[in-house]
C-alpha cells in the first residue's frame, strides 16, 4: 500500500531468494516459515501467480485487500486486531460487529476487506450514527 513507510529492501529480497530455493528445492515447509516471516517481520505478502510482493498494514493477522475504506479504517482496525488476539467465545461477536460495518474477514486467508457501499447503504449507517448520536 501507498500508505505504508518505505523500507529497505534488501532483507526482503534475500527472504525472497531463499523462498523460491526452497521452493526450487520441493522443500514446501521451509517455503512456508519464510513466506510466514515475511509476513510477520516486514508486513510482505506474496503473490505467487503474479510472482509480485507487496507490503500491507497488518491489523494484527489480517491485512485489506479491494478498495481503500476511509474513515473507517482505524476502527475496523482496532477491531481486526482484538480479533487477533480474541479467544474463541469472544470472535463470534467481533465477527458480527465488522460484518455490521460491511467488513468481510476471510480468516483462512488472513485478510479482510469492505466493498464500494451503495448510496442506499451509505444513507442507512448514516441514519444508525443520527441514531446512536441521538440516544
Amino acid at each position: 500500500d501507498e500508505d505504508v513507510p518505505a523500507l529497505d529492501t534488501a532483507p526482503i529480497e534475500q527472504l525472497l531468494l531463499a523462498r523460491a530455493r526452497a521452493k526450487q528445492a520441493r522443500d514446501f515447509g521451509k517455503a512456508d516459515a519464510l513466506r510466514g516471516e515475511l509476513r510477520a517481520a516486514h508486513s510482505v505478502i506474496v503473490d505467487d501467480q503474479r510472482r509480485a510482493w507487496r507490503r500491507v498494514r497488518l491489523y494484527g493477522d489480517y491485512y485489506r485487500v479491494g478498495p481503500r475504506v476511509g474513515k473507517a479504517e482505524p476502527k475496523i482496525g482496532k477491531l481486526l486486531t482484538t480479533l487477533s488476539q480474541a479467544a474463541s467465545g469472544e470472535r463470534a461477536a467481533l465477527l458480527e460487529e465488522l460484518g455490521a460495518m460491511g467488513v468481510q474477514v476471510d480468516e483462512g486467508r488472513g485478510t479482510w476487506r469492505r466493498p464500494r457501499r451503495t448510496p442506499e447503504e451509505l444513507a442507512a449507517a448514516a441514519a444508525l450514527r443520527g441514531e446512536a448520536e441521538s440516544k
